[in-house]
């Protein structure tokens, strides 16, 4: 039982059939009644059922309630205006045939009657609305010339079926971000103009930390040094990379890269030691120094050889300057590590393409090498590296020859070749 009405007039509780009450329309401020009971189903908001045995006791009638909501008035000012004053709580009762509001919950709320003015008012004394005076009753709202002249808003509201579409779904910015599975910011400004069924409520905005730590990732460091070489291959970027055993006992490749024209060497390893590494330097050192009087100055590697004292030791005594990058940090050596990626692929597409075994890879890299260092560049200015490194040598050692890199006697790798046998070379029949 949620409250007892008192049966302060005889025509309060008759049963909804009778449309002749002319209180049918109007809300009455009662002293004696415990809760706010309304009998117009559509003007609840937030409609909700009443629990199985839930009634009002009118005299020694029990009026069950249906079902429990807000309702908002629109009650009378002093100077003729309207205002809105919202009830909660507020019970349905169709049976009733006048709108009770509940003086004693009114006073729980801080509202009081001011008998002089005849007015609602607030703890402060503000006004809050008139209270008219119907016959015997006093009236807060009072809506029977509303409900004559416009009888249609007595039409109840249609329920929902499964045939009616669905109305938008309001959410703030990070109730969608969480609906669409983490989206971005920019995606959810295009969400409403580009879907269906949203209403963005609010800025376009949101801070989830569940995105913070699943996106998260490192910030390698891109920045260009500060030096960059005159010379080619003063800064050489080394790298390796492995493959299968093939039978001549090889099992990966070392590509010294030249920083200044992106000319490429490699060298075949048939083991992992350092020494084998070392050993491929001090060559590659000696070639530089033999035929294009140059030298190595900067070793840029990805850590492999960090630390190792043999090496260590040559470079000490060959003044080179060993750079390494962090541990478990590839990304920093670059520029050795795109163009090993490169040779690789092109080595891949030659040998898919000639129907090649796979053994034949030091065969296929060492082509991969000759044909890179002879093709165009964007970052070169559509240069070759072999026009690069040769126009150097012949602009600051004085070394006469063709620049640009005569490609008249390729072949496309894998096709018909035939070798010629020693009768032939005698001219034997």
């Amino acid at each position: 039982m949620k409250g007892t009405v008192l049966n302060v007039f005889h025509m309060a509780f008759q049963t909804s059939s009778d449309t002749g009450c002319p209180l049918k329309h109007c809300s009455l401020l009662d002293t004696g009644s415990s809760l706010h009971v309304f009998n117009n189903l559509s003007r609840f908001e937030s409609f909700r059922k009443a629990p199985r045995g839930d009634y009002v006791l009118a005299g020694s009638a029990k009026v069950p309630i249906l079902g429990y909501g807000k309702v908002t008035m629109r009650v009378d000012l002093d100077n003729g205006k309207k205002r809105i004053f919202r009830l909660h709580d507020v019970a349905y009762c169709p049976e009733f045939v006048t709108n009770i509001v509940s003086y004693d919950l009114l006073e729980e709320r801080g509202f009081r009657w001011d008998t002089k003015t005849g007015q609602l008012v607030r703890s402060d004394d503000s006004p809050v609305c008139q209270i008219r005076k119907k016959g015997r009753y006093r009236i807060l709202e009072d809506l029977t010339e509303v409900e004559a002249a416009f009888p249609a808003i007595k039409v109840p509201k249609c329920r929902r079926s499964a045939r009616t579409p669905r109305p938008k779904s309001v959410g703030s910015g990070i109730l969608w971000h969480l609906r669409m599975g983490h989206v971005g910011p920019q995606v959810l400004r295009q969400l409403g103009d580009k879907s269906l069924g949203v209403q963005l409520k609010g800025p376009a905005t949101h801070k989830c930390t569940a995105c913070a730590g699943a996106k998260i990732h490192r910030i390698i460091s891109r920045r260009k040094p500060d030096q960059k070489p005159t010379q080619p291959f003063a800064k050489v970027h080394l790298d390796w990379t492995p493959f299968e055993k093939t039978v001549d006992g090889f099992v990966r490749a070392m590509f010294l890269t030249c920083e200044l024209t992106g000319m490429m060497f490699v060298y075949f390893c048939k083991s992992y030691t350092t020494n084998v590494s070392l050993a491929n330097l001090k060559d590659f050192q000696a070639i530089l120094k033999t035929r294009y009087s140059l030298r190595m100055r900067t070793i840029r590697s990805d850590g492999e050889l960090a630390g190792v004292r043999k090496v260590s030791r040559w470079c000490g005594q060959e003044g080179i300057k060993f750079e390494s990058s962090p541990p478990n940090t590839q990304d920093q050596n670059g520029r050795a590590e795109h163009a090993g990626a490169v040779i690789i692929m092109k080595a891949r597409s030659m040998r898919i393409s000639a129907k090649l075994p796979h053994d034949l890879w030091v065969d296929m890299v060492n082509t991969a090498v000759y044909l890179h260092n002879r093709t165009p560049k964007a970052e070169l200015n559509w240069e070759s590296p072999y026009e690069r490194f040769y126009s150097w040598l012949a602009d600051n050692h004085e070394i006469s020859g063709r620049r640009k890199p005569q490609l008249a006697h390729l072949k496309a790798y894998g096709c018909k070749a035939y070798a010629m046998t020693g009768d032939a070379q005698l001219k034997k029949k």
